[in-house]
């Protein structure tokens, strides 16, 4: 009788064993696929980034330097038009205007391109 409660001791030590280890390996299954996808994603993003950063020289360069120093301050620093004009001594109505010319300019150029 002894022996027979040992042996089930052993076999249910034995059944966690393998519980656990089975826990870890798909744990660690699980952590290998996190990981290659997170690879993969930044693999993406590096290539959008690329993508995006030679569309937008594209369209910096249609535009003269002017228009480009006011769409410049206004979406990367995120200027007002009036903080704009200020910066550039200029009339805050030229700097509403240029802009404007500015993103219909890069809109007419990619509606050509079927980019946009």
């Amino acid at each position: 009788m002894a022996i027979t409660f040992l042996w089930v001791v052993v076999a249910w030590i034995l059944t966690i064993a393998r519980n656990k280890a089975l826990n870890l390996y798909r744990k660690n299954k699980l952590r290998r696929n996190l990981a290659e996808n997170q690879a993969k994603e930044e693999a993406i993003l590096m290539e959008s980034t690329e993508e995006y950063s030679e569309i937008l020289n594209t369209c910096l360069k249609l535009l003269n330097s002017k228009k480009r120093q006011i769409l410049t301050l206004r979406l990367s620093l995120d200027l007002t038009h009036k903080e704009i004009a200020r910066i550039m001594d200029i009339p805050e109505g030229s700097v509403r205007r240029n802009y404007s010319e500015a993103i219909n300019t890069i809109k007419q150029h990619f509606s050509k391109e079927e980019l946009v």
